[in-house]
């Protein structure tokens, strides 16, 4: 998940930051921890499922994160892609994306190995799995490429892991020159849709086995928006913006496992309406508490699964549902709670998740940008003296 602002480049020159698409990012950040919520159970005491949890666009929330992938594509490849062509180093371009994404990731996987045994020594499903190969498998962040267990120490996690071995991958396709960037990455997402329609099991709703393929599917798709953008000539409206909308929010709750393959072209075009930032829908995404919930995405989305730790391990305490609720609310059936109760138990985790992600984004995610930033400006003026020299 590409954080937002995050062009990380050395040079100066400003880069156009796409609002809209930030505040997207941060709906779909909210979206998918609603889902992690309604998922997660321990010793038979859930996370209520709520009329806002129980639908079906947040019970296929899962595929919001291609959304992310299809989003880092085209910002990636928009900030980048040129610069890599023209000599920026690719061990410059890796240094400025891993020190973007990997301190929040390791703050966050320390806080969420200190809370395990603390507040649910005994009480997780699958604990058994979160043993010492997995913990290093989730720190070196290869847990998207197979042999690790879904059940790691932070789970949104794998899509990061994903993220990282997509961008070495798109440093070494840009710098392939003698083949046009439109055939590589059209190739690539060709490729990697065959192998997640003929051996995932499970199509797109894949993570730690195929979830590098899912990334770099994704990915190439928004890489092959950035590359026809301007050709393309789309031109936002009211209506294309309702439009696209429409058939992605219809895509995501309804279609089978052979149409939610086919979500992330959908994205695709989805991104490419929105990064015009002219429709209705797009002014209303430029409200500020929207604004401000994109900023905080990255963030919101590695630090939500420590509240789902903290949130369930509260219930489980106070003793608040047995299973029996439970099993009552579940979607079709009579629901046990009011309205009221359920739109502020879902709300409360958003809201600390909110809150909460304020002070990562202040005190991690800027920080480790500025460093980055500033590591490679030096590097890199280092670099021109010597050629001066």
């Amino acid at each position: 998940m590409n954080p937002p602002g995050s062009d990380g480049r050395a040079a100066a020159a400003p880069v156009h930051r796409y609002i809209c698409l930030d505040s997207l990012r941060g709906i779909c950040a909210v979206v998918v921890s609603l889902y992690h919520f309604n998922r997660f159970a321990i010793d038979h005491v859930y996370v209520p499922m709520t009329y806002v949890t129980q639908n079906y666009f947040v019970t296929n929330g899962y595929l919001l994160v291609d959304f992310f992938f299809v989003l880092s594509g085209f910002i990636i490849s928009t900030k980048y892609r040129a610069e890599l062509a023209k000599g920026l180093r690719a061990v410059d371009f890796m240094f400025l994306r891993i020190g973007r994404l990997y301190p929040l990731h390791a703050v966050v996987l320390i806080i969420v190995a200190i809370l395990f045994p603390i507040l649910l020594p005994k009480s997780v499903s699958a604990l058994h799995h979160r043993g010492l190969s997995d913990f290093i498998s989730t720190a070196l962040l290869i847990n998207s490429t197979g042999g690790n267990h879904l059940a790691d120490w932070n789970t949104p996690s794998w899509s990061i892991s994903a993220e990282i071995w997509m961008y070495l991958c798109f440093c070494a396709l840009v710098k392939v020159y003698f083949v046009k960037d439109a055939i590589k990455f059209s190739l690539m997402a060709l490729l990697c849709l065959g192998i997640l329609t003929i051996f995932s099991k499970n199509g797109i709703d894949t993570t730690y086995d195929f979830g590098f393929i899912r990334c770099a599917y994704g990915f190439s798709l928004g890489v092959l928006v950035s590359i026809f953008f301007d050709i393309l000539k789309i031109r936002s409206s009211n209506f294309l913006e309702l439009i696209i909308t429409a058939i992605a929010i219809a895509a995501v709750s309804f279609g089978s496992k052979y149409v939610h393959l086919g979500v992330p072209i959908i994205f695709a075009f989805f991104v490419a309406v929105y990064a015009k930032e002219t429709g209705l829908i797009s002014k209303i995404l430029k409200n500020k508490i929207l604004v401000s919930l994109g900023n905080r995405s990255y963030s919101y989305y590695l630090i939500h699964y420590i509240l789902i730790i903290f949130y369930a391990g509260l219930l489980k305490y106070l003793k608040v549902f047995a299973n029996s609720c439970v099993n009552a609310c579940r979607f079709g059936h009579q629901y046990v709670l009011s309205t009221v109760e359920d739109v502020i138990l879902t709300a409360i985790p958003v809201i600390v998740t909110y809150w909460l992600a304020g002070y990562f984004l202040k005190f991690v995610e800027i920080p480790s940008h500025k460093w980055a930033r500033k590591m490679v400006s030096g590097r890199m003026r280092s670099h021109k003296h010597l050629a001066r020299a």
